[in-house]
């Protein structure tokens, strides 16, 4: 999960929308899959406005508008035009607009700090992000152009929009539900992708999802097997997600650079993949270790970050180091190859770099260490998976992530005193809890020695390594 706090996106999947129902909404906008491979894009106005600003209007890796490179709008008399740091839809006599058609050539390109707008698939099918379709009506060009960049926080007024995906013929996904020639949702918040192709949907009642059938084998071998069953995983030890059934899309992008590249982005309930690069034509444990734990961080965002996310920004550990310990704790589950404890050893490594004499977890993001929140997050997860082993050596980390997500499932939300009080109650120990937000909150003089002592009283076996410290693994505290 990105460190910013991933907005709200809502889509009800709608399979025969009626017309009467659309009535509410101030914008209507179609997309149409037209023969020769572009689409028609028609907006329906309902609401009267002279200038319609699109929400999402970054511009592409070299810091130009992507649209003009994408869109052409067909209808007489409105242009699409760049005003400030937007993108308008507007009419050369200034009146109100009704009905736009534009036509679009998929823009497949990054964009700077935004999804892409169309992921494509080796066998022709495309994912499109519907938040790029979002407007906001406002006054004028003028107006427009006075927007800041981020217009999250300004009084743009945001509308109800509803969007219709129509591609007779292709197998359709969105929202972790499939269909067949068109699907419809009302859009709010941020926005998702919907994939439209030929590919096989890859269900079952814990996930869906589409994985490009041009992915060398041994990749798409893994990844269609690990998926799955790693959904599966988290849905029977984590309970129940806020929203719907979780999907991926894992899109292969060609060989045509050397190395490997591994791209994606996490919006409520769907994890989206990129993978590209002539190394990836081979066998790779190296890679194979990267996207498992693509798959395992990300996902587990959608029970801990999504499900329940935190209160603060400064809570973030919480979030972050909860999905690495889950993502090692389900790889291990599922990868007889895998080696948990070397990936713990890196984390402990990575906190004790990250966090020096009197540095504060929850000031990490501030000094620019931000992976503080993953690394020394994943160490209190050992800790407190350690602490209720001593009672049920059954016990792992899935237990307390659990029991925090239950504890707070209602609230929604998750802070560091929530976490704490059910640390104290696994390990016994108000004390130890004290010294753990010590730790988050004013840091520890001697972090190490932080480390060594609570490690000790929950049972985790460490030893001297130089410098930093070492997990020992089970069955070598003789040696030590």
């Amino acid at each position: 999960m990105q460190l910013v706090r991933w907005l709200a996106a809502l889509a009800v999947l709608v399979l025969a929308p009626v017309p009467q129902a659309m009535a509410k909404y101030a914008v209507q906008v179609t997309l149409t899959r037209a023969p020769e491979g572009d689409w028609l894009v028609d907006y329906r106005f309902v609401r009267r406005s002279p200038v319609w600003v699109l929400m999402r209007s970054n511009g592409d890796l070299e810091g130009k508008p992507w649209r003009p490179q994408s869109w052409t709008v067909e209808t007489p008399g409105v242009r699409l035009d760049r005003v400030g740091n937007h993108d308008i839809l507007a009419s050369d006599s200034g009146a109100a607009l009704d009905r736009v058609r534009i036509r679009m050539r998929p823009y497949v390109r990054p964009l700077m700090g935004d999804y892409t707008p169309v992921l494509t698939f080796s066998d022709g099918g495309l994912a499109l992000f519907t938040g790029h379709f979002r407007v906001s009506p406002i006054a004028s060009r003028a107006a427009a152009a006075a927007l800041p960049i981020d217009i999250g926080n300004t009084d743009v007024e945001e509308v109800n929009e509803y969007f219709t995906l129509k591609d007779p013929g292709r197998s359709l996904l969105v929202s972790g539900r499939a269909a067949s020639n068109s699907v419809a949702m009302a859009l709010r918040g941020d926005g998702l992708y919907v994939y439209s192709g030929s590919s096989k949907v890859i269900e079952n009642e814990a996930f869906a999802g589409v994985v490009d059938p041009g992915l060398p084998d041994w990749v798409r071998g893994e990844l269609d097997g690990f998926t799955p069953r790693l959904m599966r995983l988290y849905a029977d030890r984590l309970g129940r997600m806020r929203l719907g059934r979780p999907m991926a899309l894992i899109a292969w992008q060609g060989a045509d650079h050397p190395g490997s590249s591994l791209a994606g982005s996490v919006l409520e309930a769907m994890v989206v993949m990129q993978i590209s690069g002539e190394e990836v034509l081979k066998t790779s444990p190296a890679l194979l270790a990267r996207l498992r734990w693509f798959l395992g961080h990300e996902s587990a965002h959608f029970w801990m970050g999504q499900t329940v996310s935190y209160a603060r920004r400064n809570d973030t550990w919480i979030t972050e180091g909860a999905a690495q310990i889950l993502a090692i704790r389900g790889t291990q589950a599922l990868a007889d190859d895998y080696d948990a404890d070397a990936a713990l050893q890196d984390e402990l490594d990575a906190c004790l770099a990250t966090t020096g004499a009197g540095e504060p977890l929850e000031k990490a993001e501030e000094r620019g260490e931000f992976r503080a929140h993953y690394s020394c997050g994943a160490m209190l997860y050992l800790a407190a998976e350690a602490a209720e082993r001593r009672a049920d050596a059954a016990a792992d980390g899935f237990r307390f992530v659990r029991r925090l997500i239950d504890d707070r499932r209602e609230a929604g939300t998750v802070a560091a005193d929530d976490w704490l009080r059910l640390f104290a109650a696994a390990s016994g120990d108000a004390a130890l809890a004290g010294d753990v937000r010590r730790f988050v909150e004013q840091g520890s003089p001697d972090p190490r020695a932080f480390w060594k002592r609570l490690f000790g009283a929950v049972g985790v076996a460490v030893a001297d390594k130089g410098e930093g410290l070492r997990l020992v693994k089970p069955g070598e505290e003789a040696k030590e």
